[in-house]
């Protein structure tokens, strides 16, 4: 952080507010495409994309708001992925990766960053409430201790889209479903994922790309979901056999 204010020339006297808002962003280009806090290349976020995504919150003195997808609620109905549905290890050193940037970007703008974070909750599978309420308590208990719930907010992705957006996407999820499961049903329909199980993921891949845009999309990440069943589904346990024995 101390690099990215001396190569931006921030500990130097400016009056320009145009001028100090261009250093800071250069400043926030530097920290976030650091190699801890970026994924892929640098190239892929210029100064002209900070500008556009942080300039406001430069102008106002604000907290940058950056909204992230993740935290999903654990895959653990085999015990293969986890041993249980809430945060362990993992989400807390991804909040504590977060303290990290919040403390990086504060040292080029003091007021420093807003994680809105959203969570899956009954987005991709339903869930009871009761199961995605203590998966997000759990996650405040750890932002607490990773040291950034002061600038962590947690909201499932459907609050807030029927928030910001008006849509209420739980309830016309079951007609959204059934369309595109029909369409790929007819897409798929004769082949055998016991017949040479790549081959006919290749082939699926192959049917659902023939369909339209939506469905072809599906289709390219078929073989991944598939593959990723067998960690993610109850599967049963032979008599007298013991779980991850």
């Amino acid at each position: 952080s101390s690099s990215a204010r001396s190569a931006a020339g921030l500990d130097e006297p400016c009056a320009d507010p145009d001028e100090r808002i261009d250093r800071q962003a250069r400043a926030l280009r530097h920290v976030l495409t650091s190699k801890q806090f970026r994924k892929g290349a640098r190239s892929n976020y210029q100064v002209e994309h900070v500008r556009r995504d942080a300039e406001p919150f430069l102008r106002r003195g604000e907290p940058i708001d950056v909204v992230l997808l993740g935290f999903p609620v654990k895959q653990c109905l085999n015990g293969l992925k986890a041993a249980g549905p809430l945060p362990d290890l993992a989400e807390l050193g991804g909040l504590v990766r977060l303290r990290e940037m919040q403390r990086a970007v504060r040292a080029v703008h003091p007021a420093g960053l807003r994680f809105r974070i959203l969570t899956d909750g009954r987005h991709f599978r339903p869930r009871p409430r009761s199961l995605t309420g203590a998966y997000v308590r759990k996650l405040q208990e750890y932002a607490e201790l990773a040291g950034i719930a002061d600038a962590a907010v947690f909201e499932e992705v459907d609050a807030a889209a029927a928030r910001r957006l008006a849509v209420d996407v739980p309830a016309v999820r079951p007609r959204r479903e059934a369309h595109y499961r029909g369409l790929l049903a007819d897409a798929l329909r004769g082949l055998d994922i016991t017949d040479n199980p790549l081959r006919t993921l290749a082939e699926a891949r192959a049917r659902a790309s023939d369909v339209d845009e939506s469905v072809s999309a599906a289709g390219a990440l078929l073989p991944e979901m598939l593959m990723s069943l067998g960690f993610s589904v109850p599967l049963p346990v032979p008599p007298g056999a013991e779980r991850g024995g």
